[in-house]
């Protein structure tokens, strides 16, 4: 629904759990790695949390704000041996999006429409996006921090 439309509940309640509960697994995080030396800090934001999206406003807002604090956190502790980046993935095949909110299990051309949004024209798995929060976590991306990976089949390119 539009901006104005939104009820105050719900911008709250998403704002609460998707960006105060990043910024919650954020903080308690970063306090034990900060005794243990160090570590890698994978945040979830998503493709909204890059571009806009229209009739979404609260979850957009938080998935931006997820982002935000990834790039603030990972300039406070790079010099500490911690990093820290987000994936943003889009259109991921869990019940969330199949039987949750926009219920494509129920609806072939939604379905379709979401899959023809990626540029691979699929949509992703639950494994390839831990696939990238692995590696992120693996001295193999030893240098990387900061950042917001886009996990989308290509749907940002377009």
């Amino acid at each position: 629904m539009p901006t104005h439309e939104y009820p105050t509940e719900e911008w709250s309640r998403q704002i609460a759990v998707n960006l105060t509960g990043a910024w919650y697994f954020l903080k308690f995080s970063l306090r034990e790695m900060l005794q243990s030396g160090g570590g890698s800090i994978v945040l979830v934001s998503s493709a909204a949390g890059l571009r806009g999206q229209p009739n979404n406003s609260p979850y957009a807002a938080s998935k931006h704000g997820v982002i935000g604090i990834t790039k603030t956190a990972a300039l406070e502790y790079a010099t500490q041996n911690i990093r820290v980046n987000c994936v943003c993935p889009t259109a991921i095949e869990t019940p969330m999006i199949m039987q949750g909110r926009r219920q494509l299990s129920r609806d072939p051309q939604a379905l379709q429409n979401a899959k023809n949004y990626q540029a691979m024209e699929r949509l992703g798995q639950p494994e390839e996006v831990a696939e990238v929060n692995l590696w992120l976590c693996s001295e193999r991306a030893s240098f990387i921090t900061g950042s917001a990976i886009p996990v989308d089949g290509g749907a940002l390119i377009r």
